[in-house]
């Protein structure tokens, strides 16, 4: 998300209330006012730190360009697609439930591989996909079906699903084509878990 002068900060929600000692919402807030909130005992942290933080570990990141309520979808895609010209290794994907962001992000000198996030599959995924250069399908489990994971890997493009907290689950969607999961319980795949 955007702060409201237009720096991207990590946060889930279109307000700080929930994940910060701090109330509001994200657009309407400046740098120095998230700053200035805790999440635990951190600071709202900042994208360029996470990519920072990645790269020193090795990771690789699913940057996903969360609009406000606000609609500010293109100004976001711009600027993120622009920072990350330059301060990204570019190891992951960057993904959005908006088209609009996708395709800003993709306008910049950048060059990435995208994703199209996605609830339940809709009709025009195709056309979705072609419009954003996405190479990959970001999907709900609850709401992916056989044909749907069968059409998205006929077309050539990587299939991952969210939120996965069940190994079974996993395990199941995994076998039928899905490439990866989503979970808040990677300890579910520690050695010795089931």
């Amino acid at each position: 998300m955007l702060s409201a002068d237009g720096v991207p900060v990590l946060m889930h929600d279109d307000t700080v209330d929930r994940t910060t000692n701090g109330s509001g919402a994200v657009s309407r807030l400046t740098l120095a006012e998230l700053r200035r909130m805790r999440v635990g005992n951190e600071p709202v942290p900042l994208l360029t730190e996470a990519l920072t933080r990645c790269a020193e570990l090795g990771l690789w990141a699913n940057v996903e360009l969360k609009a406000s309520a606000g609609g500010d979808d293109e100004r976001l895609g711009e600027i993120v697609g622009r920072m990350l010209a330059t301060e990204w290794n570019g190891h992951g994907v960057i993904s959005s439930f908006s088209t609009t962001a996708l395709m800003a992000a993709r306008s910049q000198p950048s060059r990435h591989a995208y994703a199209l996030l996605v609830g339940e599959l809709p009709a025009d995924w195709r056309r979705q996909v072609r419009d954003t250069g996405a190479m990959a399908v970001h999907a709900n489990a609850a709401c992916i079906t056989a044909d749907a994971i069968a059409g998205i890997r006929a077309a050539g493009l990587i299939l991952a699903c969210y939120t996965v907290n069940d190994r079974q689950e996993a395990e199941r969607l995994l076998a039928n084509g899905v490439s990866a999961v989503f979970t808040d319980r990677p300890d579910l795949w520690q050695t010795g878990q089931k």
